[in-house]
């Protein structure tokens, strides 16, 4: 949708469109590089998932309740059971439930 918009605005608009991904990306990447997660490439576990006080589990908390995609489309996913969604959003609800 961003690149059918993108394509019929000028190209000043799509310059800043594109800057403002990049933007956003680095702050995601900034955030979670200061998140402190040790075992951050560990691969997680029902047991990691369940557990309120582990660094991975604080930060997709942090995440889901911050003003950002997760939320939305995390809950846009349950309501249409769309499971396209499980191998990239599936932690986040197994760590919420």
């Amino acid at each position: 949708m961003v690149q059918l918009t993108a394509a019929m605005m000028n190209v000043k608009n799509l310059k800043a469109i594109s800057e403002a991904k990049n933007n956003i990306s680095k702050t995601w990447k900034e955030l979670f590089d200061k998140a402190q997660v040790p075992d951050r490439n560990t691969p997680l576990t029902f047991e990691i998932l369940r557990d309120p006080t582990h660094p991975v589990v604080v930060v997709l908390n942090w995440t889901y309740t911050n003003e950002g995609f997760t939320y939305r489309v995390l809950n846009q996913s349950s309501k249409v059971k769309d499971d396209s969604k499980v191998p990239t959003l599936g932690p986040f609800s197994c760590a919420l439930s």
